[in-house]
């Protein structure tokens, strides 16, 4: 609603000065439905101009989406946002395409609430390449600030009418974090509109790309919709059901587990222990010594080095509760991240400080004593939890892969999957690169499949699994992968990064699963060959290898 009010109040101020003849009030959530696209944008405010060539009134419509970044205590960058940031590109990317098309008269606006600090550098670049303008609070708006002003004044209101009221008084003070917000963005957009909107040039090459790719992948939807309608491998159910203890005969997933084990040891290791509870109790956690205070205790079992460390850290953290931990950022130690976390081996100050956290929490619960905490670790609930954390880690850890490790191992006997190290091959880095200062990793969970006999790379190859409820917006992230990995941009110009050599994108899915048909040509048209079985990729890889095939399953 804060938006919604500041681009009527925009409206607002451009018809009272003459510079618009009309304006249609804010739409909020508008469905964008496409044959490639199924998406919301946060607001939709059409704006009649008088256009000075030809004397004539003209509609004009400003599309904008809108993110909100609250921070966190160490402002510092999260990964998580990255999701974020590719499906508001590919958003915007593809309705400037569809609005193309359509002919219409448009710009395109971004608007981020937030802190800029609490993202990568890459992402203002991005927004500003996607997007005719992408706008930002300035370092004078306190964003904690913001946000707490922003739920008071929600609170405050019955209705829409209450709200914007709210916010039409407070406009003009200075001590409002919200005001110097709505205020700052008036002017923005104003000086915008007085430089006649201009249009992002770098939005428009991109929506060209999509474009030519949209129009030459044609047929190609249309056979990957087909035969996304004849399910999935379910490589990652079946693998879950193993890693929770079911058996397997099939030789490709044994290879699978074996790799998934040495990938997160705790699996194994969780496995083995409630199996054997009892025993392992026993072996593993000491009785606390004579005079010993909780926070030592707890100490003792943290900076254990051997694998009961990845048992007892998990037990420490979420025992006194039964409600889910903060995210590890929360905790406010610096150099103690959700990657070393469970098993990584801590300096005595970050074991210091974490033990005194987790003191606390315990404190707080009426543990108040090792022996009480010993008799926790050694209860029925411990157990309980412990299998908890396994499935979920089985189903979302990121070490968790059984759909890339699955596929290399069913092509493994006539073909080397490989990192792009190991080939003449540029790193696959997100073109994004070039249109600002800001470092840009290269794409991870990408290799090369490669030709045994003749040690050259026929393809670039991604697995991965799509859950029901997120296929489309997972199609959407890995459009931006797609399109910024087969492209790079070279003096201006976007040239195909890898000649002759296809991105293929290995979908595992549920085996009774039918994504939506719109997802799957988002995938196909932002420059993936999409595959859902083994069997037609490597029918595939043989008709570009021009090696016979047998089938295998």
């Amino acid at each position: 609603m804060l938006i919604s009010f500041i681009m009527n109040r925009f409206a607002d101020q451009l018809k009272e000065s003459g510079r618009i003849i009309s304006y249609e009030p804010c739409i909020r959530q508008v469905l964008v439905e496409r044959e490639d696209c199924k998406d919301i944008f946060d607001f939709l405010l059409e704006i009649e101009l008088e256009d000075s060539s030809s004397q004539s009134a003209v509609k004009m419509e400003l599309w904008g989406q809108v993110t909100c970044y609250k921070g966190n205590k160490l402002r510092k960058p999260e990964p998580n946002k990255t999701y974020e940031i590719r499906e508001t590109i590919v958003e915007g990317l593809g309705l400037r395409r569809s609005l193309q098309e359509q002919q219409a008269s448009f710009r395109t606006i971004h608007i981020t609430v937030g802190p800029t600090d609490y993202t990568y550098g890459w992402f203002a670049d991005a927004k500003r390449s996607a997007y005719d303008l992408s706008l930002y609070p300035s370092a004078q708006i306190d964003s904690q600030a913001l946000f707490k002003e922003m739920n008071i004044l929600s609170s405050s209101s019955r209705t829409e009418e209450d709200y914007d009221l709210l916010l039409a008084n407070i406009i003009d003070n200075s001590d409002s974090q919200v005001g110097k917000f709505i205020a700052e963005t008036l002017n923005e957009l104003c000086n915008w509109f007085n430089l006649g909107m201009p249009i992002s040039q770098m939005a428009d090459a991109q929506s060209v790309l999509l474009d030519q790719l949209y129009q030459s992948t044609k047929a190609k939807v249309l056979e990957s919709i087909s035969a996304s309608k004849r399910g999935g491998k379910g490589i990652k159910d079946t693998a879950k059901k193993v890693l929770l203890g079911e058996d397997t005969a099939d030789p490709l997933m044994l290879k699978t587990m074996s790799r998934l084990w040495s990938g997160n040891p705790f699996l194994q290791a969780s496995l083995e222990a409630e199996s054997s509870w009892e025993n392992w109790v026993s072996k593993e956690i000491p009785e606390p010594e004579p005079g010993q205070l909780l926070e030592q205790y707890i100490c003792t079992l943290w900076r254990r080095v051997d694998s009961s460390r990845l048992i007892l850290r998990r037990l420490l953290l979420r025992i006194h509760s039964k409600d889910t931990i903060e995210y590890i950022q929360d905790t406010d130690i610096t150099g103690l991240t959700e990657h070393n976390l469970y098993g990584g081996a801590h300096s005595a100050s970050q074991s210091y400080l974490i033990s005194s956290y987790i003191a606390t929490k315990f404190l707080n619960s009426g543990i108040d004593s090792p022996e009480k905490l010993k008799d926790i670790l050694k209860s029925r609930e411990s157990v309980a939890l412990l299998k908890a954390s396994r499935r979920f880690e089985a189903g979302n850890g990121t070490n968790i892969k059984p759909s890339f490790f699955y596929v290399e191992e069913a092509l493994s006997d006539q073909y080397d999957v490989v990192d792009f190290e190991r080939t003449n091959l540029e790193a696959p880095i997100s073109y994004y690169k070039e249109f600002g200062s800001s470092s840009v990793k290269p794409y991870q969970n990408m290799k090369v499949i490669c030709d045994k006999r003749r040690c050259h790379p026929i393809a670039i190859l991604k697995a991965k699994y799509f859950r029901n409820q997120e296929f489309a917006r997972r199609a959407k992230e890995e459009s931006f992968v797609g399109i910024t990995t087969k492209y790079k941009y070279v003096e201006g110009e976007f040239l195909e990064r890898y000649q002759n050599i296809p991105l293929i994108m290995f979908v595992d899915m549920s085996q009774e699963l039918v994504p939506p048909a719109y997802a799957v040509c988002r995938l196909v048209t932002a420059g993936w060959d999409v595959y859902f079985s083994i069997q037609e990729l490597k029918n595939f890889l043989s008709q570009l290898n021009s090696i016979p095939e047998e089938k295998t399953d």
